[in-house]
């Protein structure tokens, strides 16, 4: 089921009330500081994969997606306290739309992987049977011969267009020198957030689209964060296929051969289809499980996005609302 767009803001217990609102923190350089550290700590903590394999997994994918949450999470607290101009909110929200069609992206594609994982459960089910007809032989065959999922199945979606839509949208000219006031923070904040979003979005649709990333190089410099981001950006560059996804593969791969012996009468393939059954159903399971944290995490993205564009659009009515209140009282 795709992700709907309806409000979940009652869910999180950061207010709005503030936006919008004159604020006057002590110093925007300590705010801005205190947000690049949270960054950088985030960074340091996503460890890139193992550099002996061309895969990435969805383990570190779905750290990665948390990851995110905590930096949308940190930049919410900070722009809820601070004044903005229309345009500023208005990069908010048309960027947040591209996350939102992101996250709707990513889960269709995970759903998609989900039935290919349907397909060698069902196979696994035929081949448990002690009794194997060779009707079922035949069943389990055609289940586990079905394509490799690895490659996007949406019509009319380039996943790498929404990527860049994304960094068209959320990344304007970033401020430069001393934040000196709220605007300036809250450019440099959404300039940020955009980064790592381009960045996080961009390793999950190529692992999952399985057709490469798109070459886009957003600048970071001037962040303290930068080197650590371009690090990680090179560990994972050209991993196009999902370990999990290679391993099921792989298994299906050697059941399926294993049960065309057996349907041919070799009895010394009896013994092995076994072995082969048991080794498919362990890496089918570290794929539901990996697919499940991704959906999740995903999901967790999706409802803070919304929730942040309910409460920036709650509070700029009313402070719109309020301005002209008082010009009808002059």
């Amino acid at each position: 089921m795709y992700i709907t767009e309806k409000s979940l803001f009652a869910s999180f217990p950061t207010p709005f009330r503030a936006f919008g609102k004159r604020s006057s923190p002590t110093s925007f350089d300590l705010v801005a500081r205190s947000f690049d550290d949270s960054v950088l700590r985030g960074l340091k903590a996503l460890n890139p994969p193992a550099s002996n394999t061309p895969l990435i997994g969805l383990s570190w994918l779905s750290s990665a997606v948390d990851f995110l949450a905590s930096v949308h999470v940190e930049a919410r607290d900070v722009l809820a306290n601070l004044s903005s101009s229309d345009d500023t909110i208005k990069l908010y929200l048309d960027g947040s739309v591209k996350v939102l069609d992101l996250c709707n992206f990513v889960s269709a594609e995970i759903e998609r992987l989900r039935q290919r994982r349907l397909l060698i459960n069902f196979a696994l089910l035929l081949l448990d049977d002690e009794k194997r007809s060779p009707e079922k032989l035949r069943r389990a065959v055609n289940s586990l011969s079905d394509e490799p999922k690895t490659g996007t199945r949406q019509k009319n979606v380039d996943p790498n267009g929404l990527v860049r839509d994304l960094a068209d949208r959320f990344l304007s000219p970033l401020p430069s020198g001393r934040i000196s006031n709220a605007e300036e923070l809250a450019r440099r904040t959404l300039y940020a957030v955009g980064v790592v979003t381009v960045f996080v979005f961009g390793a999950v649709v190529s692992a999952l689209s399985g057709g490469g990333s798109a070459k886009i190089d957003v600048s970071a410099t001037g962040f303290p964060w930068a080197d650590s981001l371009s690090q990680l950006r090179s560990a994972i560059l050209n991993r196009r296929v999902l370990e999990e996804i290679g391993d099921v593969e792989t298994r299906a791969g050697r059941a399926r051969d294993t049960v065309n012996d057996v349907g041919q009468g070799n009895e010394a393939s009896h013994a092995k289809l076994g072995n082969a059954v048991k080794e498919l159903r362990a890496a089918s399971e570290r794929l539901t499980e990996g697919l499940d944290r991704l959906a999740n995490g995903v999901n967790g993205v999706f409802r803070l996005v919304l929730g942040t564009r309910d409460g920036i659009l709650d509070a700029h009515r009313k402070r719109h609302e309020g301005d002209y209140e008082k010009k009808q009282k002059k």
